[in-house]
Order: C-alpha cells, then structure tokens, then sequence
C-alpha cells in the first residue's frame, strides 16, 4: 500500500519539529505529498458588563490568533520548503481551535495521518483531540510521542480496532496498513 498523501496535524510551534522530523523522511522514502493542517479558535463573542459584545477584546484576541497561524506557518514552511517533499498547507478558523478536529476532513482524503502527543508539561497550549481524530479519520494515525527520540522506521506496530462489527470488517485494511508500514521498512 502506497503513502501517497500524508497529513500532519500541527497544534503548535512545538508541533512542528516534532511531527516533521517524521514525517520529512517518511514523505521522502515513499515520495508522498505531505500536508500540513493548523486551526485556531474563532473569536468568541464576549460580552461588557451592560450586555454589549466587547469588540476590542474580540479583536486582540482575532489578532493574537491570526499572528499564532502566520507564526505556525512559518515555522512548516521553513522547515519543509528545502526538504524536496511535494506539500501544502491548510489553516483553519473553527470554534474549538483543536486542529485535529478541524483536520478530520484532510484526514480522511489521506493515506496516513500523523500528530503529536500532547505533552503533559506543555501549559501554553492546546493539546490536539487525538483520541477524536483516531475515531473520526478513518484512517492509520501515526502518534508521536511527546518525548523521547525521534524515529522514522519502525521495528514494532500496534494494530488496534473496538469490537464493534464495522471494526472487525476494517481489520483487514488495518492490518495491511500495518504490514505496509513494515514493508517500507525494509
């Protein structure tokens, strides 16, 4: 099986070291195309005191999001521009803010999916609803973990499914997805 189109969520500036120095090799090896997904929270109306919407706060905080995508951005960007991978790029506005929930549909357009682990120390920012976008995608996802060294091959996979009828039905993909993973390798 073919990784032709790869997604990466990014939910942080964090994220993006850490989902493309796995995700660059991977493309590489299998000349995918590389997609790099980000949301950020729409501004929620908030009200003063006297009942009226607190335009400057809804604005400050438009800003704050805006300069926080661009910043995101950038940082793909530059990371991935000089690494010979076909890519692009998707920013999203959505009320949670929660990339991988905004990336399901990119997700489910793709062979393969990859997101960071929240990390537990990680205090000024959102952690992405991995467990949500394992349901809803559809697809393999690839968690990368929050710590620990960085690895692009695999020695060993875990290949998981509920015991719902529709997810034995699936296993067959779900295990030729894993023998695949394997076989690149290799």
């Amino acid at each position: 099986m073919p990784f032709k189109t790869i997604v990466a969520i990014i939910q942080s500036e964090r994220d993006v070291a850490r989902v493309l120095d796995v995700a660059i090799p991977f493309a590489e090896r299998h000349e995918s195309h590389l997609i790099g997904v980000h949301a950020e929270a729409l501004a929620m109306p908030y009200t003063t005191a006297v009942g009226f919407p607190d335009t400057e706060f809804i604005q400050a905080n438009a800003e704050l999001c805006k300069e926080r995508a661009e910043k995101i951005q950038k940082a793909f960007l530059g990371r991935i521009e000089n690494a010979g991978v076909s890519f692009e790029w998707r920013s999203f506005e959505s009320f949670a803010g929660d990339s991988a929930l905004s990336g399901v549909a990119s997700a489910r357009c793709a062979d393969l999916v990859m997101v960071s682990q929240g990390s537990p120390d990680a205090k000024d920012s959102i952690a992405a609803d991995v467990d949500s976008l394992i349901y809803e995608a559809g697809r393999p996802v690839l968690v990368i973990p929050h710590s620990g060294p960085l690895i692009s091959t695999f020695d060993r996979l875990l290949v998981a499914w509920n015991g719902s009828r529709e997810a034995t039905h699936r296993r067959r993909r779900r295990e030729h997805v894993a023998r695949a993973l394997r076989a690149a390798q290799g």
